[in-house]
């Protein structure tokens, strides 16, 4: 289970001499760790958390003992079933405000790759016109949250240009060259079908 990008709670796994601690980060944190704990995190779609390597130093060790932390994680409601305790009484309410909260993270992708998207956001994404993108749902799985998540995100969204302006650099500084011309490309083309003269009806 994960909170937004982060772990519940603080977990150790072990796996023959290799010993791994992992503690939840808040967001922006990123993955402090090292190669075979960081690989295996990421992997799993973990990016904020603090992690401590103790005992052996060989890196399969490592990564099965990071498999088996992941692996002991437990959800707040499974805790609090098991504890015979309300939720936010083995959950700070920072977390729990997390977890309902609707997460929805979007990547530009390259042409031809499509909408790589759980339902609602895919449905949000096609219907805004965009057909190749990569989406990662976080936090709350409540349709109704995600939508909303997606729409944000789309509004939040900024030209190249703005992006250079806001941080005084040039546009070829914080876009790719493939965006632009791409960028260029879809103007161009748009200008095109304005001007193109509009064919009566027979």
């Amino acid at each position: 289970p994960r909170i937004q990008n982060t772990i519940p709670h603080p977990v150790q796994g072990e796996a023959a001499a290799g010993v791994v601690l992992l503690r939840p980060a808040s967001p922006g944190t990123g993955v402090i760790a090292g190669g075979p704990v960081r690989a295996v995190l990421e992997c799993a779609g973990i990016h904020d958390v603090l992690s401590k390597s103790l005992g052996s130093d060989n890196a399969i060790n490592i990564v099965h003992a990071t498999v088996a932390a992941l692996t002991g994680l437990e959800r707040p409601e499974a805790v609090a079933a098991r504890r015979g305790l309300p939720l936010d009484e083995v959950a700070p309410a920072a977390m729990l405000r997390a977890q309902a909260a609707g997460v929805v993270f979007l990547r530009p992708a390259s042409p031809g790759t499509g909408v790589i998207a759980g339902g609602p956001v895919r449905a949000v994404l096609e219907a805004a016109g965009i057909h190749d993108v990569l989406s990662k749902s976080l936090g709350s799985s409540n349709a109704i949250n995600i939508v909303h998540a997606t729409v944000e995100a789309l509004r939040s969204l900024e030209s190249p240009e703005k992006v250079a302006s806001r941080r005084g650099l040039e546009v070829e500084d914080v876009a790719p060259a493939a965006l632009l011309k791409a960028g260029a490309e879809g103007e161009k083309e748009a200008k095109a079908q304005a001007e193109a003269p509009v064919e009566a009806g027979v």
